[in-house]
């Protein structure tokens, strides 16, 4: 047998292995090239202001009081945000903000950074968060205040 041959062989057998994504179900696999390749819009939230949620741990409540641009957008956005627990402002939070866009399995390089409102109890300024292409992003925010630790997500579809 030639090396010729022998490779073909070996190439077309990579093929076809590479070709089955399947994962043993019955369901079939997402297709390479799929309709959402950055993410479904569907599964993002519906930007209005007052848009809030509650935390993993039910502990923690964040609310948007302000974004701009608003809706989010390609780039960097600056977001005026209100963290409740019930209906008491909590302040003197810590607030860890990390968004990601989970159908590419990466963040972003640029910090956002959180800010106390003074004038404005349990409000804080967050700036940049920077959702710099278009697709799905997930916004985590790690909640610490005081004893009370709690972690909510935003998700919100970029337009290129």
């Amino acid at each position: 047998m030639s090396v010729r041959w022998l490779a073909w062989v070996v190439m077309v057998a990579g093929v076809v292995v590479a070709c089955d994504e399947g994962d043993g179900s019955s369901e079939p696999a997402e297709p390479a090239g799929s309709a959402f390749p950055n993410g479904n819009p569907a599964e993002a939230d519906g930007y209005a202001l007052g848009l809030s949620r509650e935390g993993a741990a039910g502990a923690l409540t964040v609310r948007f009081k302000d974004a701009l641009p608003a809706p989010p957008d390609i780039g960097d956005n600056a977001w005026q945000i209100e963290v409740l627990s019930g209906d008491a402002p909590m302040t003197g939070c810590s607030i860890d903000v990390q968004p990601r866009m989970p159908a590419h399995g990466h963040g972003t390089s640029v910090q956002a950074e959180v800010e106390p409102m003074a004038d404005v109890p349990g409000s804080y300024r967050v700036a940049p968060v920077n959702m710099f292409m278009p697709g799905l992003w997930e916004v985590t925010l790690g909640l610490t205040c005081g004893r009370v630790d709690d972690v909510v997500v935003f998700r919100f579809w970029i337009e290129s």
